[in-house]
This record gives structure tokens, C-alpha cells and sequence, in this order.
């Protein structure tokens, strides 16, 4: 009870400064953080700004001046009567400031960097992948600041400009320089909807794929010449055989698995996506033809990336790959391949996500696993218990007229804020 008593007044903060929370979200999407090409420093400057005038500690590190991470951090301190942790949690909220470009702007019914914030929504590109989840998490540190909330262990914060194009230079770098060391639980504020509490998403195959040929005269092709067109054409038609490939799950992973495909389906809406959740997919990337000194029939190269599911091996995936490469005569080159991750359904910290998102939102909210991916999969091959939810109208996530809406930006705040009173017991 006294726990629940916490958290009401928590919840009721964020009441009492919702408008200050879509605001922040409206002055992020203004500062366009494109990628590519990563141009950070407006939103950068912004976040960094926002720190200092709200006393939240912070640094900037990375690999490269213009790829600027931002490592915030609140500590708490122990509840009076009580002894210092012997040792402390740590709870980290991660979040990225990129976003892909708008495409057509005729496309648009308003400006992409508007920010605009209407009676319902906030506009603009960015707003449910992912300012809004980025700006909640911002509020938050700054209302434990100013309210000197008492908790025993401390709250980081992860802000990374390159998640949009492979994470290199962002949470990547952020993992391999050890800057996850000691991490305990971790929120992602990527989309969600209301109605998921996601807990697994996942891995990933890229590859580049050259096919060489031999010209001929056209109208003799089919006897004489030997086509880098069609030698790749025959190889992307085959691997929609990869499609077939279904994870092997668990039993205490099929219900996720279930009511993945479930909202999937519900979601997206195209016949059969539910089969996203447990299969692999793929998508082309790339397509040319033709390279100085060669026709284009002597030279073709693509570039695919295959995404992975919880359930399938990815070194089975790569073998199968490059068989059908060697049975069509072009040369695959693996660039980069992840096995996918997810975190236990028993974990507190998803059962702590589930037990406020539903009392919160009063429906039933679900673990589910990502069709896609995020950040969120590389802490949780260290094994970091990780959960991702925020605001999310998912049709307008890398498409045109991107919004988020209103009330379950302040519903994604307060489930947050649950999840941090529950994991340090305040």
C-alpha cells in the first residue's frame, strides 16, 4: 500500500506537468537530427541545455565529436532510517535522438519539423520513433531532481545519435567501451502502443552480394553472354525460400510468441505479417548494376539484411545464405550478424512493466516480441533484464505524417515512473 501511495504521487507529477512533458517533446522534434547524414548538434545542444538548467549531472563521450552521447545520471539517496545500499541498483533509461529522413514532403499534411502540439497529438518526424520516449525519461530526471525523490541506487540515462542506421556509433560503442557495466534493468522508450510491454526483438544479418558476368550482343544474350543481372536476379528470388526458417521456442515462449503474431496482425493489418514474429524476413537494400571499366551485365551488387528471430540460430541462417549464393554463382560477403535476445517473461522488471502498464491503462497489456529490432538487444545480450515501451502510432513510424498522441505519452510517463518505484522499492 505504501508503495502504491508512492507511485500515485508520482503519477500525479506527471499530471501536474504534462503540458511541460509535450512541450519538451515539441522542442526536440523542432531541432531535426537526421540520419543520415547524423547532424546532432542542435538537439544535442538542446539536451545538454535542458541538464544544466535542471541540475541533472551529465557527460558527453563517444567515438567521434559528431556522434555526442549523452550520459546523464541521478543517484539517490538512501530513505531516512535506513542504512546506505551495500549495493546499489542501477536502473538506466535509454533513448535515441536520430531520426530517418521524411521522404516526399508533398506527402505531408504538415511541416515534418513542425512540433506542433494540438489538443490530441504532438506532429512531426520523430515523434513516436522515438522524441517522445526520449523526452519522458528527460522529465523524469528532472522531477527527481527537483523533488529530491528518496531511492536507494541510482538512474542513468543513455542518449545516443546513431541508432537509425546499425548503432555503430551509438549504444554499439556505448557496450563495447563498458559503459553498461553494472547496469541492472533497463527501459527503452521506442514505440510500442499501449497495448505491449516488449521484451525481446530481433537479431540481424547483413550482407553484400556481387555477381560478375560476361557481355554479349543483346540479341544473342541468351545463348553467349553470361548476365550479372540475371545471375543476381535468380539469387534475390531464392530467398524468400529463407522465409521458412521458424524459431524454436520454449514453452514458456509460445504464449509471447502468440500474442506477438496477435498484435501484428492486429496492427500492420497485411495477410500473414503475424509470420514476422517467428520467421525470418528480409528486405533489399541496395540494387545496382554496372562499375567503371565493366557493362552492366559484367557487374551487379546488392545489399540485403535478414532479421533474425528469437528461436533461430544465427550461423544456420548464414550457412543457408551462403549456399544458395554458391548454387547461383555469386559471391556473398557477411558484413555483420547478431543472434537475436530477449528477456525472461519471470523477470521483475517485465512483471513490474506489465503491473503498471495495466493498471494504468486499464486493459490488458502484453509481453510481446519486436518484429523489428532496437537498442534494447544489445544490452540484453550482456544479459541486462531490458523492456521497451513507449508512445507509438505505428503507421507513421518511417512513413509520412508521424504523430504521437497526448494521452498515452502521459500514460508511457507515468508507467515509467512505476517501473523506476517499483525496482527501487520507494
Amino acid at each position: 500500500m505504501a508503495l502504491l501511495k508512492t507511485k500515485q504521487r508520482l503519477w500525479a507529477l506527471v499530471d501536474e506537468t504534462k503540458d511541460e512533458i509535450t512541450s519538451l517533446v515539441s522542442e526536440l522534434v523542432k531541432r531535426p537530427s537526421l540520419n543520415p547524414p547524423v547532424d546532432a548538434k542542435a538537439i544535442t545542444d538542446y539536451i545538454l541545455s535542458y541538464f544544466d538548467k535542471h541540475g541533472i549531472r551529465h557527460k558527453v563521450v563517444g567515438a567521434r565529436p559528431d556522434r555526442p552521447i549523452i550520459i546523464a545520471e541521478v543517484r539517490g539517496d538512501a530513505k531516512p532510517g535506513t542504512a546506505a545500499p551495500s549495493c546499489e541498483k542501477t536502473l538506466c533509461f535509454n533513448g535515441h535522438t536520430d531520426v530517418v529522413g521524411p521522404g516526399d514532403i508533398s506527402m505531408w499534411e504538415f511541416d515534418p519539423h513542425c512540433g506542433t502540439v494540438t489538443d490530441k497529438q504532438v506532429l512531426g518526424r520523430g515523434t513516436s520513433d522515438m522524441l517522445s520516449g526520449v523526452a519522458i525519461d528527460m522529465h523524469i530526471l528532472r522531477l527527481m531532481v527537483e523533488h529530491k525523490l528518496q531511492f536507494d541506487g541510482r538512474v542513468i540515462m543513455h542518449l545516443v545519435p546513431d541508432e537509425e542506421t546499425g548503432s555503430e556509433m551509438g549504444t554499439r560503442w556505448l557496450i563495447e567501451n563498458h559503459y553498461a557495466d553494472g547496469i541492472d534493468g533497463v527501459i527503452v522508450g521506442e514505440p510500442t502502443s499501449w497495448c505491449n510491454i516488449e521484451i525481446g526483438s530481433k537479431g540481424g544479418m547483413w550482407a553484400t552480394i556481387r555477381s560478375f558476368g560476361t557481355q554479349a550482343h543483346g540479341s544473342v544474350a541468351s545463348f553467349v553472354g553470361d548476365n550479372a543481372i540475371a545471375k543476381m536476379a535468380a539469387f534475390l528470388g531464392r530467398l524468400e525460400e529463407l522465409r521458412a526458417m521458424a524459431a524454436k521456442v520454449s514453452e514458456d515462449q509460445r504464449e509471447v510468441v502468440r500474442f506477438s503474431k496477435d498484435i501484428a496482425q492486429r496492427i500492420l493489418g497485411a495477410p500473414g505479417v503475424g509470420e514476422a514474429i517467428d520467421h525470418v524476413t528480409y528486405s533489399i537494400s541496395t540494387l545496382k548494376s554496372g562499375m567503371p571499366g565493366k557493362a552492366e551485365c559484367e557487374y551487379c551488387e546488392a545489399n540485403v539484411h535478414l532479421r533474425i528471430p528469437n528461436g533461430v540460430s544465427a550461423q544456420e541462417l548464414k550457412d543457408s545464405f551462403l549456399e544458395i549464393g554458391r548454387q547461383c554463382g555469386v559471391e556473398c560477403e557477411v558484413t555483420r550478424i547478431m543472434e537475436a535476445a530477449c528477456t525472461a517473461v519471470h523477470e521483475p522488471i517485465v512483471q513490474m512493466a506489465l503491473d503498471n502498464a495495466n493498471f494504468l491503462y486499464g486493459k490488458k497489456v502484453v509481453p510481446v516480441y519486436q518484429w523489428a529490432s532496437s537498442d534494447g538487444l544489445y544490452y540484453r545480450r550482456l544479459g541486462i533484464p531490458t523492456v521497451q515501451h513507449g508512445p507509438a502510432n505505428i503507421g507513421g513510424i518511417h512513413g509520412y505524417n508521424e504523430t504521437a498522441d497526448i494521452e498515452e505519452i502521459i500514460l508511457v510517463a507515468k508507467t515509467h515512473f512505476g517501473i523506476l518505484a517499483d525496482f527501487f522499492g520507494m
